[in-house]
C-alpha cells in the first residue's frame, strides 16, 4: 500500500507534464499548418511565369531583345517581391482603412509602423520576469494590431515568453500602453 501512495505524486506529475506536451504540440501544429499555408500561396504566385516571345533566329545574346527580356524578368520579380512583403506585412494588422485614417488624425503619419516601433521601445509593460539574466521583448513579427485601441504580441526574452493584450492611447506627442491580458509563462 506505501508504494501506491508513493508513486501517486509521480503519476500526477507525468499526467500534468503530459498535458502540459500535448498542448504545445497541438499549438505548434497550428502554427506548422498557418505557415505552410502561407508558404504555398508565396510559392504559387512565385511559380507564375512570364512568357517572353522567342527572338528571331539567328539573333545574338547581347542584342536589346535580351537585355529587355532581362530587365522585364526582374522588374516582374520586384512586383512579386513587393506583393510577398505586402501579405507579409498585412498577416500583422487587422486594421481598416478607416481605423487607419483615425490614427492617422490623431497624429501618426504611418499607424502601423509607429505603434509597432512604439510597442517594442516599451518593455516596461511587460509583466514577464526574464530568465537567466535576459531582457523581455517584442519581436517585430509576432506584434499583431486589432482594431483600435488594442494590439495582440508575444513577449519573449529567448527563453520565457507569453502572450499579451495591450491598450494604447494616441496623443499628439506620443503613444501610452496598458497590458489588459497576459498569459502565463
Amino acid at each position: 500500500m506505501s508504494n501506491r501512495n508513493a508513486l501517486m505524486p509521480w503519476l500526477i506529475v507525468s499526467l500534468v507534464a503530459n498535458a502540459a506536451l500535448a498542448g504545445l504540440w497541438f499549438f505548434s501544429a497550428r502554427e506548422v499548418r498557418a505557415s505552410r499555408a502561407f508558404l504555398g500561396a508565396v510559392m504559387d504566385s512565385a511559380a507564375t511565369t512570364v512568357t517572353f516571345p522567342q527572338p528571331p533566329p539567328g539573333t545574338p545574346r547581347d542584342t536589346v531583345y535580351w537585355q529587355w527580356a532581362a530587365t522585364s524578368a526582374q522588374m516582374q520579380m520586384r512586383r512579386w517581391e513587393r506583393e510577398v512583403q505586402y501579405w507579409k506585412d498585412r498577416r500583422g494588422t487587422l486594421l481598416d482603412p478607416e481605423d487607419l485614417e483615425m490614427l492617422k488624425r490623431n497624429g501618426l503619419a504611418d499607424p502601423e509602423r509607429a505603434l509597432r516601433d512604439s510597442l517594442m521601445a516599451h518593455p516596461e509593460v511587460i509583466p514577464f520576469t526574464p530568465a537567466l539574466g535576459g531582457n523581455m521583448s517584442f519581436p517585430p513579427s509576432e506584434i499583431v494590431l486589432l482594431p483600435p485601441p488594442y494590439v495582440y504580441a508575444w513577449a519573449e526574452d529567448g527563453h520565457t515568453g507569453g502572450p499579451l493584450l495591450l491598450r494604447y492611447e494616441v496623443t499628439p506627442d506620443r503613444v501610452t500602453w496598458k497590458t489588459v491580458w497576459s498569459g502565463s509563462e
